[in-house]
């Protein structure tokens, strides 16, 4: 699977915005995505 920046920048704001969440679940949505995409890029 190869991604562009310009469809994960899309499907990371479609997310926030599908998702419309506190400030503190935003915080931890973060946190998840950010150590999915390090794992996704280290493995890869």
């Amino acid at each position: 699977m190869q991604w562009s920046n310009s469809s994960f920048f899309k499907i990371l704001i479609l997310g926030l915005i599908s998702l419309n969440v506190h400030p503190c679940q935003l915080q931890m949505y973060l946190r998840n995505s950010l150590t999915f995409w390090v794992t996704f890029f280290t493995h890869s």
